[in-house]
């Protein structure tokens, strides 16, 4: 038998797939700080999971039940969330470029300080849903439902389709200006004392 050449060794190491059968497995291998890296989860009931400061690259969560859970400092390039259930969820400083959320029902969703570039929210349900400092260059909204959906620093016009209806700006909270204002004022009066004593 003639021995495989070393590429050819780690390019099927790179594509094993673990399949996930319950909720406590994902916890067990997350308990051992396993990665989740084309792991599949696809129809499992993930409900309230916290997934955090971890590799979940080309992951398959297909009609996966995520809702509620928090999605933080998480790598989900080229995962796949078609039809999940993600009403409520909570994503932070994630990387889910090039992600599928076809069909995904996002309701009530928080995206924050995120990269959804180049996904596909094709017929998701977005409705109700934040989004603070998210990077959606070349996401697809097409047929994606937003009422109700609000926004801040967010480039609408940079996607490849942007949503039907634009999701509405959130206003600075009235407090807001008065508050920077005092933070300047004391960052002075701090600098001004440190160069009395001197």
């Amino acid at each position: 038998m003639a021995e495989q050449p070393k590429e050819q060794e780690e390019l099927k190491v790179e594509q094993e797939v673990t399949r996930f059968v319950s909720r406590e497995g994902v916890e067990a291998a997350l308990n051992q700080k396993r990665t989740l890296a084309r792991a599949d989860l696809s129809e499992l009931e993930l409900a309230e999971m916290t997934l955090a400061a971890l590799d979940a690259e080309a992951a398959n969560f297909r009609g996966a039940d995520l809702s509620n859970s928090t999605l933080a400092m998480i790598n989900l390039e080229n995962a796949d969330f078609t039809q999940a259930e993600m009403s409520g969820v909570q994503i932070a400083a994630a990387n889910l470029e090039n992600v599928s959320f076809k069909d995904a029902r996002l309701r009530g969703a928080r995206f924050s300080a995120s990269n959804v570039e180049g996904c596909d929210f094709t017929g998701s349900d977005l409705s109700e849903t934040t989004w603070i400092g998210v990077n959606v260059e070349g996401a697809n909204f097409t047929d994606a439902r937003t009422t109700g959906a609000r926004s801040a620093a967010v480039s609408w016009s940079s996607a490849d389709v942007p949503p039907a209806e634009t999701p509405e700006s959130i206003a600075p909270p009235p407090w807001l200006p008065a508050a920077i204002a005092g933070l300047v004022a004391l960052v002075v009066a701090i600098i001004i004392l440190a160069r009395r004593r001197r």
